[in-house]
């Protein structure tokens, strides 16, 4: 569900139009490590423009996002993203998956698209890889907007209804 393999496929896409593009991915290995891998090979022989890192501390992910330059979020299954909320925080603008919840949490600080789709995802990166002004606009948004959540809200509004829950049973 996190269409690593088809973000792949975009890059390469994005590099045979002309764009000289990177794609490093972070994260434990998952259920479609095999496929992305082979996708990789594929893809990108010798490995000059599809990296996968693997698993990475707090802040060598931190570290990662300050070097990025665009953020993508292809994952079509989610609770509560918090890795599009790390990109989000770190100002990062975002290319990011249509599937809820992710334009509930991002809403209109990114560019979405398809997950499944190679040619949708390509679409959206290139959206912001023409516009400097988009960049920099749904960076300062998703930063904001990112600002919003945080562990003692959360904590706070969750005690304050479970309180309301247990004083209407009474």
């Amino acid at each position: 569900y996190k269409h690593q393999w088809i973000v792949a496929e975009a890059i390469s896409q994005l590099r045979l139009e002309g764009f000289p593009v990177t794609l490093t991915m972070i994260g434990p290995p998952d259920r479609g490590l095999s496929r992305l891998r082979k996708v990789m090979k594929q893809l990108d022989p010798r490995g000059e423009f599809l990296i996968y890192l693997g698993a990475r501390s707090r802040a060598q992910i931190l570290q990662q996002y300050q070097i990025s330059d665009v953020g993508v979020f292809a994952s079509s299954c989610e609770n509560m993203p918090n890795i599009l909320l790390e990109m989000m925080a770190s100002g990062l603008p975002i290319a990011c998956s249509n599937r809820s919840p992710m334009p509930e949490i991002l809403k209109n600080s990114g560019i979405y698209f398809d997950p499944e789709n190679s040619d949708d995802i390509a679409k959206g990166i290139s959206k912001l890889l023409f516009s400097k002004e988009i960049r920099a606009k749904i960076a300062k948004s998703g930063f904001e907007t990112a600002q919003t959540f945080s562990w003692n809200r959360c904590a706070r509004d969750t005690f304050l209804f479970l309180a309301k829950v247990a004083n209407q049973s009474s």
